[in-house]
Formats: C-alpha cells, structure tokens, sequence
C-alpha cells in the first residue's frame, strides 16, 4: 500500500482527537515549502506492512478516537479504498488529508462512507498561474470540483493554508478565504523553515504570533472558524 510512516499517537492531526496517523508515498505537487519532502518518492522510504499497524490498532482500541490518512498525496494510491476498508472494518473513524486535485476519488471516498472528516491544503489562490508558481500543478479546476463535491455533501471538513509572507501576504490570504466552498473552517498553519523543498524557502521567515493572529481575526469577517497552527 506504499505505507511510509507511522505515527502510533498524535494530538494534533484531528482537533480534539487522539489519533493514529498513517502516511502514504507520493505526490503531484511540488510544493516549495513542503516539508515531507522524503514523501515525494516511494523509493527513499521502506514499505511499512499494513499488519503491523492493524496489530497496533487493535491492541490500542481504548485510546485512540480514528485514524488520520496523510502523505504525500493519498489520492494517489490505488490502494486507498482497500485501506480505508480496512480500517473501518476495525470500527475506527477515518480522516483524509489532500489537496483535491483528484475529485472523482474524494467523490467516491464520501459516497461510500469510508472517510468521516476531510481537510484540504489549498496552497494560494485558486488562480493558474499562481498554483503553478508555488506547485508546478496548475489545474485548479479539480480543486473547484473537489469543493463542490464537498459542498454537497455532509462530510466534516476544514480548508487549511501554509502560509509564507514571501507568497501570502495579507490579501492573498483574504482571496483565498473569500473563494472558499463551503465557508465553514479555515486553518491558518504557520510555514516552518526546516527541511523545504526547495532549499532556498529556509531562509524565509515565518508570520510572527502576533501577525498570524491579526490575519486571523480579519478572515473572521468571511468565514466563522478559523484556527491558527504553529
């Protein structure tokens, strides 16, 4: 299943939950400030065989509130329904992390009841050339479409954006909460220098507390929760 890492317990990957987290290869994006960089490649990683987290899942049952999918790019993965599967089957609730250029897998996920919460990245404005700066992927149409999918449904979500003062200034970041669909949650994840893509983004520096929590309360005009992670 192209499983490269394993968290057995996180509190910050599901607000209010305590969760295992599962992070599969891959990824179509290029993000220059991504920081799962050893993701990208399948190669760099050994495969963790999917029994031995089912073995943990088990004996932890008591504790653990679900299981959060990450990566790299889940969507990817051809074996994603089957995990997923999987771990229903083991009666865990199951959240997905993606930045929803893959629309007709989000779909089916939602249709078949295999995933419970869904948070998507959006990197910047939903604007081609912009996404196609920060990412080398350019078609937003899908993301607009993961949207709607989403907007559509009653699945628990949360839209979030890493944010860098180089490539977020402030009315980027008011942009992008104005294009959100639905406009329910909106995380604000604070960029952190270590280990980029690109080498370069390590000399950047980060909004301060005090920046992050005056963009917040100004995208609290468009949107009723936002959050701010560090």
């Amino acid at each position: 299943m192209q499983i490269k890492g394993f968290i057995g317990s996180s509190l910050i990957d599901w607000d209010g939950r305590i969760t295992a987290v599962i992070f599969l290869s891959r990824c179509n994006l290029r993000c220059k400030f991504c920081h799962n960089k050893e993701l990208i490649t399948k190669k760099q990683m050994e495969d963790i065989p999917f029994e031995s987290i089912e073995d943990y899942l088990i004996k932890n049952k008591k504790f653990l509130d679900g299981v959060v999918i990450t990566g790299g790019e889940p969507t990817l993965n051809k074996n994603l329904k089957e995990l997923c599967q999987k771990i229903k089957g083991l009666n865990f609730k199951i959240k997905l992390d993606t930045n929803g250029s893959k629309p007709h897998i989000i779909k089916q996920l939602i249709n078949q009841h295999l995933i419970d919460y869904i948070a998507v990245d959006i990197k910047t404005v939903l604007i081609k050339e912009k996404y196609e700066e920060l990412t080398s992927f350019c078609d937003v149409e899908k993301i607009k479409e993961t949207m709607q999918i989403i907007k559509n449904s009653n699945i628990e979500h949360e839209y979030r954006t890493t944010v860098i003062p180089k490539y977020h200034s402030f009315h980027i970041i008011i942009e992008i909460v104005k294009s959100l669909e639905p406009k329910k949650c909106f995380v604000l994840q604070n960029f952190k220098p270590e280990t980029t893509l690109d080498p370069r983004l390590s000399k950047e520096k980060p909004y301060t507390q005090e920046e992050l929590n005056f963009i917040r309360q100004e995208c609290l005009h468009y949107i009723p929760i936002v959050k701010t992670r560090y």
